[in-house]
């Protein structure tokens, strides 16, 4: 007499295949979500590199231009807005100025811009990242080129950029999709004052 399976034990057998394979997809699924989550941080880290990097080259080659601020002190130094230009032989040459476009709620979405010499750069991709808070800290709040500089000691200019970058599908409530950093960086300008 042959031996078969009986309908239990085929039943049983599919029941611990479904099991197995119920594992094995949500195994799969949390790979799959990590893997998305690390690629959004790659980008933002991508991002942050591109500013940094344009910032710090900027920061060598111009200087502040403190002719466009008014009350540093009251504001602490804290602007929305850095101008920069470069001068030869007392003469100004080129103007810069990075600034954020606050537009957070369309399809563009806010997005830090380098307007040289009236030429729109934009520093960051606006399709892969936003920036809801952004602020740029003058140090020192008066001017250290202009001759009326109350100290003697000769300061090199700096500014720390404080600012939230998240990736364009952002989500609270999803994990994946929470990516997100708040940074604060720090940049010294080549040129001293006086």
């Amino acid at each position: 007499m042959k031996k078969a399976f009986t309908l239990v034990e085929v039943l049983v057998g599919l029941i611990i295949f479904a099991i197995l394979f119920i594992l094995l997809m949500k195994v799969y699924v949390n790979g799959s979500n990590v893997y998305i989550h690390q690629n959004f941080q790659k980008i933002i880290e991508k991002e942050l590199l591109f500013v940094n990097q344009n910032i710090q080259n900027l920061a060598d080659e111009y200087i502040v231009d403190y002719s466009k601020y008014n009350n540093l002190e009251e504001v602490h130094g804290f602007v929305d807005e850095l101008y920069l230009h470069k001068k030869l032989d007392g003469v100004v040459i080129e103007e810069l100025k990075i600034s954020m476009i606050w537009d957070c709620e369309s399809e563009d979405g806010c997005y830090l811009e380098l307007n040289k010499n009236g030429i729109e750069i934009p520093l960051t991709n606006k399709k892969l990242v936003k920036l809801p808070e952004f602020k740029i800290k003058l140090n020192p709040y008066e001017d250290p080129y202009s001759l009326s500089f109350e100290e003697d000691k000769r300061r090199q200019p700096f500014i720390t950029l404080f600012m939230d970058i998240k990736i364009k599908s952002y989500n609270e409530n999803i994990w994946m999709k929470r990516v997100g950093y708040r940074v604060q960086e720090w940049f010294n300008f080549k040129y001293y004052g006086k």
